[in-house]
């Protein structure tokens, strides 16, 4: 129903039949005398199978990106572990990410020692038989404050092994410490991450945008 001052005018999608059925049905009852009445009608509003019900659909597929907490603010000594195996790698096979890149300042700090100054990682998180299961997207990389994205393949052929596992076996783990900072297009405040995440972990997925 649209009201312009006084005036009412029945609304409802375009070439279509006003949608007046439940306004009808709601102005019928007193929820005053009948306080019973109201919940009854949410229920059937919201949950009641027979009802069809158009909400925005919630993706079944995730996709998250997530911040590594770097060692020097965080005393968990997987993080430390983290940050020194991958600037190993890194330093170890420079050419892998200088042809990932077309920043001039990687080539002018080559032959220097590089230090990581951030780790982020996006992935894709999916539902098999109730537990989720982990893809990486890409990797980003901070080096002397300036940023590199090395994408699944990239990060393959740097052949990465941490406490003996494969990079993504060892990220699905979740052992360091970390902040959730986007969930598809959701943008997850620092004092929510924990929330955000347990909740992906333990309840209805598909309550979660």
């Amino acid at each position: 129903m649209i009201h312009i001052g006084d005036k009412r005018t029945p609304a409802g999608r375009f070439d279509e039949k006003p949608s007046s059925g439940l306004s009808e049905q709601l102005g019928k009852y007193d929820f005053k005398s009948n306080l019973r009445m109201s919940p009854a009608l949410q229920y059937q509003a919201i949950y009641d199978p027979k009802i069809f019900h158009e909400f925005t659909a919630i993706p079944a597929v995730k996709s998250l990106e997530y911040k590594v907490l770097t060692p020097s603010i965080n005393y968990n000594i997987e993080n430390a572990t983290i940050y020194n195996a991958l600037e190993k790698y890194v330093n170890d096979n420079k050419q892998t990410i200088l042809n990932a890149t077309s920043v001039d300042h990687f080539y002018n700090i080559m032959f220097l020692p590089w230090k990581i100054d951030n780790i982020s990682f996006e992935e894709k998180w999916s539902l098999y038989k109730d537990i989720p299961f982990q893809e990486l997207i890409n990797m980003k990389l901070f080096i002397d404050k300036h940023e590199i994205i090395l994408t699944k393949k990239q990060v393959e052929e740097l052949g990465i092994k941490i406490n003996f596992q494969g990079l993504e076996e060892y990220l699905s783990e979740k052992r360091f410490s970390f902040l959730l900072e986007k969930i598809n297009d959701q943008e997850i405040l620092p004092q929510q991450s924990e929330k955000y995440y347990k909740n992906l972990l333990t309840k209805d997925w598909n309550h979660i945008k």
